[in-house]
């Protein structure tokens, strides 16, 4: 299994499904496990040691495994009323789209992290890819920036869930995209004392990241890259009520510049990787 390709194929199905919040944390403890268990066809785990994890009740467990059966992603089995339940996930298939990308005889037909690598540097010309998840074309960073096509699917899906249009995406929603992102990776890994962000983490902190902006009214009204970018101390820093910092003296904004005090923010992703949540629906 591909551990991306099955978030992805498990929020497409949530767009159609709906999952309610014990269902989708349920979801991704058991992709968890089963990752741990290196792929393994079908895998144990206890009632109780789920319950304990999730801190949900048995009933709870019970009906939100039975949702995620039905919906055809999962398929488990009891025996004899053992608590050990043996548990299936169901694969899903990668979503490939046919791309045309103007490149150099001397590009390479490699592909990683969603970006077309070369042997040389591209023309100075920017050239297009196919978002998968939208359907329109995005800029392709010649700098390779991690897990790239991955932050623009989330940025495509959160655009289009908050204003039922797709976003602009040109080459200054691209730089503010990559500013925003550059930015994640440095505060999670001064903050956790880490080396580096795995893809899971970076896709978390991003989706953390667009919730707190989202919290705030001015940012809701006006979700663009380009105001995201500008306003990043502001949204690590969003209060839990949401309410925006107001400053008498930019009426333009109603922002003052926040301290860069984002303890609670990473504290709090901390908490949600380690709980097995993805926050945010992308």
């Amino acid at each position: 299994m591909n551990y991306i390709e099955q978030i992805k194929g498990f929020w497409r199905s949530h767009d159609v499904e709906t999952y309610p919040t014990n269902v989708i944390a349920l979801y991704f403890y058991l992709l968890e496990v089963n990752n741990k268990t290196s792929w393994s066809v079908s895998f144990k785990r206890n009632n109780s040691k789920i319950c304990a994890d999730l801190g949900i009740s048995y009933p709870t467990l019970n009906n939100s495994r039975n949702r995620l059966k039905q919906s055809g992603l999962i398929d488990f089995k009891t025996q004899n009323g053992s608590p050990n339940v043996m548990y299936t996930l169901k694969k899903f298939l990668k979503v490939t789209n046919e791309v045309g990308v103007e490149v150099s005889d001397e590009v390479g037909d490699e592909v990683g992290s969603g970006l077309f690598k070369t042997k040389d540097k591209l023309k100075p010309k920017q050239k297009l890819k196919l978002n998968s998840s939208s359907g329109v074309k995005s800029p392709v960073e010649s700098n390779s920036t991690k897990f790239w096509k991955s932050f623009v699917d989330i940025w495509f899906r959160t655009y289009e869930s908050h204003t039922s249009a797709k976003p602009t995406f040109n080459g200054a929603s691209a730089k503010n995209l990559q500013s925003i992102i550059n930015r994640l990776e440095k505060l999670y890994i001064q903050k956790n004392n880490v080396e580096a962000w795995t893809e899971i983490a970076a896709l978390k902190t991003f989706n953390k990241f667009l919730d707190n902006a989202l919290k705030d009214e001015w940012l809701k009204a006006n979700f663009l890259l380009t105001h995201l970018s500008s306003k990043f101390d502001v949204i690590v820093n969003q209060p839990k009520d949401g309410k925006s910092i107001n400053n008498t003296g930019n009426s333009s904004t109603g922002y003052k510049p926040a301290a860069i005090d984002t303890d609670e923010f990473i504290r709090e992703l901390t908490n949600d990787a380690q709980a097995g949540n993805i926050p945010g629906q992308y």
